[in-house]
């Protein structure tokens, strides 16, 4: 979750690819508001932080949690 602070954001298919597809729709169901809220960036398949969603980047972080 630590890359979604960098410019290279966090890949889904890799989320997929370690942690299962049920890992990577969690994270997309819970990025959802803030993609909507335009927080977050989803391009390509990369979840990325916008300039605005940065200053909320430790919340959003944690909303993006999975507890397996």
């Amino acid at each position: 979750m630590v890359r979604l602070r960098t410019c290279d954001g966090i890949d889904t298919a890799l989320i997929a690819q370690r942690y299962g597809d049920k890992a990577r729709n969690h994270l997309l169901t819970q990025a959802q508001p803030f993609i909507d809220q335009q927080l977050l960036c989803l391009k390509d398949g990369t979840l990325t932080l916008t300039p605005q969603g940065i200053m909320l980047s430790d919340t959003i972080i944690r909303n993006l949690m999975w507890d397996n």
